[in-house]
């Protein structure tokens, strides 16, 4: 997130070096979570790209946009840049195995405008979020992109609610608008999870893009694929370590 957004969040670990396997009677299966905090879709080009290509992942999930919306009240990324960016990363990527991208979460509006002020944007929070999953939209059906609409999980939720997959002041004490609550990382990783079931993808090697969304800020194992992060999460439905796995992935 922009240093606005990314709140005191610091990645504990490198994401570089933190590779994981756990046996399984089924598979072995390796996640990967390169997510950087406030890294925007011109920061995953330059610093996970590269270590994201060498890591022979058949699948590549990303998770990019928050920060290229939200960032600089709103004024930070175009939505052009935005996409010409997306492109570049989904065609390097889709060189190297298959790619599924992830739709921007939706953002708490009253919360972004604690942490940045209402008079500085011209177009509003939610606006901007609208802005960039047209654009994943539109790269949907122009590439026949694999996607996981996170942004539709998330919005049934009432934001400001106990229940919200987002931290709030009700759940967590938090004055946050976009990270999201340890169920909320266990929704993704169900929601990929049926994904992968719908194209019968069964992965060993999954490498994770994107920001501190993808790090887990503020949760056990931010930055790695332990803990309470969605890689984590994802990594043990992969080995079939979650109980009836399948019947979670089912209910998201």
């Amino acid at each position: 997130m922009p240093n606005s957004l990314c709140r005191s969040a610091v990645c504990l670990f490198n994401p570089i070096q933190e590779r994981f396997s756990m046996n399984s009677p089924f598979r072995q299966s390796e996640v990967f979570n390169l997510g950087i905090c406030g890294a925007r879709t011109g920061d995953i080009i330059r610093r996970e790209l590269p270590e994201a290509l060498s890591l022979g992942g058949e699948v590549f999930l990303l998770l990019a946009g928050t920060n290229d919306m939200l960032g600089d009240a709103g004024h930070g990324v175009s939505p052009e840049e935005y996409e010409s960016n997306m492109r570049y990363l989904i065609s390097a990527l889709s060189a190297a195995g298959r790619v599924m991208v992830l739709t921007i979460p939706p953002v708490a509006e009253e919360r972004e405008y604690q942490l940045q002020p209402a008079e500085k944007w011209t177009e509003t929070p939610t606006e901007r979020i609208a802005l960039g999953n047209a654009v994943i939209e539109r790269l949907e059906k122009e590439l026949q992109l694999s996607v996981c609409d996170i942004h539709r999980i998330f919005s049934r939720f009432d934001l400001d609610s106990f229940d919200s997959p987002l931290r709030n002041p009700a759940n967590s004490g938090a004055v946050d608008s976009v990270h999201p609550t340890a169920e909320g990382y266990r929704m993704m990783a169900r929601a990929l999870y049926r994904r992968f079931q719908e194209f019968d993808w069964h992965p060993r090697r999954v490498v994770c893009l994107g920001d501190s969304i993808t790090c887990g800020a503020y949760m056990e194992g931010q930055g790695s694929a332990t803990g309470e992060t969605y890689p984590a999460f994802l990594k043990r439905l992969l080995d079939g370590d979650a109980p009836a796995a399948v019947h979670f992935a089912s209910q998201d």
